[in-house]
């Protein structure tokens, strides 16, 4: 007979082997829908927000407002009833849950970064994730202070191609990760240089 312990090792060793497999299955399935049919999805007006249908929605509280900014932008200005998930965090496996999470308690969930460029890929991304029932907010929350200081404003339209969102999943799954807002650098304070003054021999020296 086998000895117990090489049958008990074999079994061990199978058994690693198979959560290995299911460990990198789920990283490859990540991104569960084709770019093209979620690019197709994701151009639709219906899941696009203007800010005055977010200010609706706000008022139901049957919501998930998702603020994609840094921390700092989120700590010093945000919507009331927003969540801060900056947009390099959205794909972690714990805020995936919190999104399917509201999604099977029927909340509409939106996402929100300074302006609609900045929230457009982290959006489209999410979605391929296969989480339904994800809405941009357009002009983001630039464009929501805007509305309310001038209710007549229109918030800029969706502007991506296909290819060059292609292109963006590619650096994503490079391990590129998604592109917020950026700080501007600060400059370096200009030195200016003393002139030098050339002294020359005294006068009536000798």
């Amino acid at each position: 007979m086998m000895n117990k312990k090489l049958i008990f090792g074999i079994i061990a060793l199978v058994a690693f082997v198979v959560v290995m497999l299911l460990v990198f299955s789920r990283e490859k399935d990540v991104y569960e829908k084709p770019v093209q049919d979620i690019f197709a999805e994701g151009m639709a007006d219906s899941l696009q927000l203007k800010p005055a249908e977010l200010g609706n929605l706000l008022a139901t509280g049957n919501f998930l407002l998702v603020d994609i900014r840094k921390p700092e932008y989120f700590i010093n200005e945000s919507i009331e009833g927003a969540v801060n998930i900056p947009a390099g965090e959205l794909l972690t496996e714990e805020n995936q849950g919190r999104l399917e999470e509201a999604v099977e308690s029927g909340k509409r969930i939106v996402l929100m970064g300074a302006n609609t460029h900045e929230t457009l890929l982290p959006w489209l991304l999410v979605r391929q994730t296969g989480v339904e029932n994800v809405y941009l907010l357009l002009g983001g929350f630039e464009g929501w202070k805007n509305f309310h200081t001038n209710p007549s404003f229109t918030p800029s339209s969706l502007e991506i191609s296909a290819s060059d969102y292609s292109a963006e999943i590619e650096k994503l799954k490079a391990g590129a990760g998604v592109q917020t807002q950026e700080e501007k650098p600060k400059e370096k304070p200009k030195i200016t240089p003393k002139p030098v003054v050339h002294h020359g021999a005294a006068e009536g020296g000798c």
